[in-house]
């Protein structure tokens, strides 16, 4: 498993972040990078990211986002927000 980056939250989290944690754990759910801090590398801000469903184990506080390298890691979901995409734009990334 890849480290986990530096903005990790510890304890209890608001109510925005349980929101966006609950939405981006659906299956072909689509979140946008606006905090890749301590992830250069593997998050670029600004860029929509397929989110998947955890698995067990997984910390309530992270998300599993396919990064660049094209495999799927673990995240604080702080660093992403949830975007609702048309079927259209799901559809054609799913294809692709």
């Amino acid at each position: 498993m890849k480290p986990m980056g530096l903005g990790a939250r510890t304890g209890r989290s608001n109510d925005a972040l349980d929101k966006t944690m609950r939405a981006a754990r659906k299956p072909s759910q689509y979140v946008i990078c606006v905090n890749n801090e301590g992830n250069p590398a593997s998050l670029e801000v600004r860029k929509v990211y397929q989110c998947l469903p955890p698995q067990t184990g997984d910390p309530k506080s992270m998300i599993r986002v396919i990064d660049e390298s094209g495999e799927d890691y673990l995240y604080p979901a702080s660093g992403f927000m949830t975007v609702n995409l048309p079927a259209r734009i799901v559809n054609a990334l799913v294809a692709a």
